[in-house]
């Protein structure tokens, strides 16, 4: 099957979108990816252009991912039809629409209107996914199982769907938990479901692994205000400032090797490890000065508590995206 000219992805949900294109590339592993945000300033910085329009050295393939693009402007879009006209075959354009689906696909007009839309919907290059529902998590859950060798018992794809959050990167990570629940005999029982958090109960490990993993941040903020409805957003921030101080301390001491002294389970060990790696000591300590700006900005007045409690998400969007 000849691969596709360029995708379209419309999905508000990070992870599905990340799956899909793994699924994409999958017969295809020697593709290199290279990653971009609509919501980065700027959008489209000079890397992404040169990444769209030329072939490397070895004219190795390469998949330039642009996440958030249903951020862009009229021009952006104007730039980038220009830019395709005349990529090399070896460069395949990923665009990821992440808007929120109302009553159809949440295409931006400034696309929708355009023959490269139009011609990549023709031929079957864009990909249509409205997020998990409690109609569809069935399905997930079964997939799930599936990829992970794993036996579900009368009952259980019915309990797991009906208490697993409808965001594909908190299932997963609740059903990490099941997985390691099933233990040798690989089967997963209706009670198994019991593991799983609820709304309330969303700790902040689960918090800041999906904004590392590249789940909607703005999704994911609203999860944590849900999390706490029954205390005003102005007493959110100095409890999150604890989590952040204590996750940015577990990850220094397994940069150092010092995972025991963290006295946290290995599970939670075994998440935190790429994590620490991929961000680094620099990475790691960013969070540290995150959480005294913070502090110090409410305590000097120069900021009010739920703008220092924006601003907080938002540097840790940035800083665990990479």
């Amino acid at each position: 099957m000849p691969r596709p000219d360029v995708l379209f992805l419309v999905c508000p949900d990070g992870q599905l979108i990340s799956r899909r294109i793994e699924a994409e590339l999958g017969s295809a592993p020697e593709y290199e990816r290279r990653v971009y945000w609509g919501d980065d300033d700027p959008p489209l910085p000079e890397g992404f252009w040169q990444d769209l329009t030329i072939q490397n050295l070895f004219a190795t393939p390469k998949a330039v991912v642009l996440r958030r693009g249903h951020l862009l402007k009229v021009d952006d879009w104007d730039r980038i039809a220009g830019a395709l006209a005349a990529k090399p075959s070896s460069v395949l354009p990923v665009f990821c629409l992440e808007g929120e689906w109302k009553k159809k696909a949440p295409v931006p007009a400034a696309l929708a209107r355009r023959p490269l839309w139009k011609a990549a919907a023709k031929r079957g290059w864009v990909w249509e996914q409205p997020g998990l529902n409690r109609q569809t998590m069935g399905d997930f859950v079964r997939r799930w199982a599936g990829e992970q060798g794993l036996e579900l018992a009368p009952g259980a794809q019915q309990a797991l769907a009906g208490v697993l959050p409808c965001d594909a990167r908190a299932a997963s990570l609740e059903l990490e938990k099941v997985d390691l629940a099933a233990g040798p005999g690989r089967r997963v029982t209706p009670q198994l479901a019991d593991l799983v958090a609820t709304d309330r109960e969303m700790d902040f490990f689960a918090f800041t692994d999906a904004l590392s993993q590249g789940g909607n941040p703005r999704d994911i903020w609203q999860r944590v205000l849900r999390d706490h409805l029954k205390q005003p957003k102005e007493q959110m921030l100095f409890p999150l400032l604890g989590s952040l101080a204590r996750e940015a301390r577990i990850l220094g001491l397994i940069l150092a090797g010092e995972e025991q002294r963290a006295k946290v389970h290995p599970f939670v060990v075994k998440k935190k490890t790429s994590l620490a790696r991929r961000l680094g000591p620099r990475g790691v300590a960013a969070l540290f000065d995150l959480c005294m700006a913070a502090e110090l900005g409410v305590k000097s007045g120069e900021r009010r508590t739920d703008q220092a409690l924006d601003k907080l998400v938002a540097d840790l969007s940035r800083i665990y995206r990479g």
